[in-house]
């Protein structure tokens, strides 16, 4: 795989500030070291770097540098016990190749590097966390309410870009969350786009929010700019409150989400947004 050792630095002020590297994703929550308690997993979107919290509840015990892998094809598709020995493995695969590595781990120190196989059709993926819940991509690092959210906001190891007039807002589920006006008398649609740096990914849920219209919605799943799924309706009122609207139709692997929305109000300003953006990797 190519496993190199040159270390750099994911501590919680590179990965949590405002103003750190966001290409650090959280890929995996496991029990890296044995003790019963989940850890977490990060790695580096552009440089490979894999980093290792050890956590004991909400406090982080170390910050542990595992290896970097720099042909960033291969990607973590899971951490979970594979040997039997108590403490998280980690699962590769690289989606253009189809090769399966697994790292044998003790805590963040890799046993070995073995080649599971390679599956030549690339239309196959691996899928785990069967029955788990997804992921929500929320809002919680705009802090500065009513700031336009511009270009690509990275969440996670999500990429949302949003069409012009989205604001940062106070209310969420729970908040901020992201909003548009649509002035007294217009009516307006705006859309969100959820990608993932060519990684593919399904869509659940997403709350949905209005002040005083219903919420006319379209969201449209893609994979190769190709409609894999398509939802339309409108949610009622919800005066002020979040109400989730779910896919019915299965788990459909994408590379694009989209979620447009239409705001119009015949009396005055009307904020309408989103929030919680359930995907599943």
């Amino acid at each position: 795989m190519g496993v190199v050792d040159e270390r750099r630095h994911a501590n919680v002020d590179d990965v949590c500030d405002d103003g750190g590297d966001l290409g650090y994703q959280i890929v995996g929550v496991a029990d890296h070291t044995g003790d019963g308690k989940a850890d977490i997993l990060w790695w580096h979107n552009g440089r490979g770097e894999v980093w290792l919290w050890p956590m004991n509840g909400a406090a982080l015990v170390s910050q542990s540098y595992v290896g970097a892998v720099p042909d960033t094809g291969y990607r973590i598709v899971a951490s979970g016990d594979y040997d039997g020995d108590g403490k998280a493995d980690i699962l590769w695969h690289h989606a253009t190749l189809g090769e399966v590595w697994l790292w044998p781990m003790n805590g963040a120190t890799r046993l070995a590097e073995t080649k599971v196989a390679t599956v030549p059709d690339t239309g196959y993926e691996i899928v785990t966390e069967a029955g788990q819940s997804g992921i929500p991509i929320t809002f919680a690092g705009l802090t500065a309410y009513g700031t336009p959210v511009r270009d690509v906001h990275r969440v996670r190891f999500h990429h949302l870009t949003s069409s012009p007039d989205w604001v940062a807002s106070g209310y969420g589920a729970p908040g901020p969350a992201i909003v548009f006006y649509s002035p007294a008398g217009t009516t307006l649609s705006r859309q969100v786009q959820v990608t993932a740096a060519g990684s593919t990914f399904s869509f659940e849920s997403v709350d949905l929010y209005s002040s005083i219209t219903p919420i006319p919605y379209e969201i449209t799943g893609l994979r190769d700019s190709i409609e894999v799924f398509w939802m339309t309706g409108t949610v009622p009122n919800t005066f002020g409150s979040f109400r989730a609207v779910v896919l019915q139709t299965g788990r459909r692997m994408i590379d694009a989400l989209v979620i447009k929305l239409t705001n119009g109000t015949p009396c005055c300003p009307n904020p309408m947004g989103l929030d919680n953006i359930v995907l599943r990797r």
